[in-house]
């Protein structure tokens, strides 16, 4: 049962009301979730079986059976503390998660970015940015497993947020230009 991180057997994640845990196959899985269910009777609490979910890898996800005869069903992604994991533990999902909400960023924020009241002066465009569009884009970005491809989204939506700032119409000047008239890194991930 868990997994072995560190020399150390990990079982279960718990954050607030939530709760992930690791098993090594389905028996074991059942087997945990009927003694959770035990325990949290013990305190007056109950499993909400029409809400949880179980997720297979590997394997084809059926449904896990617990006492009482509750069905948990299974399912092929979930969203835990914000992140999407996925059957196929690729993390395109999250990235494009990420890249819609910066584009909605970017549009609420389109009125600053073309404005010529708000000077390159003090940097005023680049502590926005890195402030609410970068964090934004880049929120769980240090999990990621990045492919060549992800990367071209990422960096051709930071663009986008890049050029409007610099009130840079698109296709006029080079991402390298852009970068260096904002002073801004290499790579958002910088």
């Amino acid at each position: 049962m868990g997994h072995t991180v560190d020399n150390t057997m990990i079982y279960t994640l718990q954050f607030a009301d939530d709760q992930e845990v690791i098993a090594q196959s389905k028996e074991d899985l059942e087997y945990m979730c009927r003694n959770f269910q035990e325990e949290y009777s013990k305190w007056g609490l109950t499993m909400n079986t029409d809400k949880t979910k179980y997720m297979s890898l590997g394997t084809d996800t059926n449904y896990l059976e617990v006492d009482n005869g509750d069905i948990i069903t299974g399912c092929t992604e979930y969203k835990y503390l914000g992140s999407i994991c996925t059957k196929d533990g690729r993390d395109i999902k999250n990235i494009r998660h990420r890249v819609t909400q910066e584009r909605k960023v970017i549009g609420a924020l389109n009125g600053i970015w073309w404005s010529k009241d708000i000077t390159k002066k003090k940097n005023r465009k680049k502590m926005i940015y890195n402030s609410v569009v970068k964090s934004v884009l880049i929120y769980g970005a240090k999990t990621w497993s990045l492919y060549e491809d992800d990367m071209r989204v990422i960096n051709a939506t930071e663009m986008d947020a890049l050029r409007r700032s610099a009130r840079i119409s698109i296709d006029r000047k080079t991402n390298e230009y852009n970068r260096k008239k904002i002073d801004a890194p290499d790579t958002i991930l910088d």
